[in-house]
């Protein structure tokens, strides 16, 4: 019997990473395209926002609270599933600037074989502290993610997989009628071990996800440049 539970093991826990390979492709998921759509009077570009594989950079300066710039981002999606955009995680990301996602038609749905666009505003939000101007300049880099998964969810490791979810019972019951029938402390302690492996890939892979990393350098001024020097804020 522990040889058939050991091998029931073996099965069990590569079966989500084949169930994985074979049903996700976001492969076929790309950012075709990012393009200023609008910016206020004094936002810089320091450089052309660039695309390298799933990674957007974008550098800009700033000088007045309530400056802003607006990217257009398109999202190709060449699969046959839905993708559902989770923009929660790009919140409060700065004290001083706010990144705000929408969408083009206030939906977080990337349709299968479309394309969707998504517009990415950085807001000057709140003024820098004098003390952390260094240079008359305050930079702030950082780097988050927006994922894309094939189920809506608000955990993204929630079991949302039909076929890794039958697995899971199927075992789960089975570990449980051995425990009843046989009662021995070795075979529980194999039991528990055994459902705790499969449980762990299990979650984890129950969805395929597509991650866009955002790359953000903004320099903040106490002041701007101009033909007469260097003009300070009031």
């Amino acid at each position: 019997m522990k040889k058939i539970l050991l091998l029931l093991l073996a099965f069990l826990t590569i079966t989500p990473y084949i169930s994985y390979a074979e049903t996700c492709s976001t492969d076929k998921i790309e950012i075709s395209s990012i393009s200023v759509l609008k910016k206020s009077k004094y936002v810089d570009e320091k450089k052309p926002a660039t695309i390298s594989n799933k990674t957007i950079s974008f550098s800009v300066n700033m000088y007045y609270v309530d400056d802003y710039i607006t990217y257009k981002v398109k999202v190709k999606n060449d699969t046959d599933e839905d993708y559902y955009l989770n923009e929660k995680k790009i919140t409060k990301m700065s004290e001083f600037l706010d990144y705000i996602l929408e969408f083009d038609d206030n939906s977080n749905v990337v349709k299968a074989n479309s394309s969707k666009d998504l517009y990415l505003t950085i807001k000057y939000k709140k003024k820098v502290a004098e003390n952390s101007f260094v240079d008359r300049k305050y930079n702030d880099y950082k780097s988050f993610s927006i994922n894309l998964a094939n189920e809506e969810l608000i955990n993204p490791n929630t079991f949302s997989n039909i076929f890794l979810s039958i697995i899971i019972f199927i075992i789960v019951f089975s570990i449980t009628l051995y425990i009843i029938i046989k009662n021995k402390k070795k075979d529980k302690i194999m039991a528990i071990l055994i459902a705790s492996i499969i449980l762990i890939p299990s979650g984890v892979y129950a969805i395929c996800k597509y991650q866009i990393v955002l790359e953000s350098d903004v320099t903040i001024y106490n002041g701007k440049l101009s033909s007469f020097g260097f003009e300070c804020f009031s």
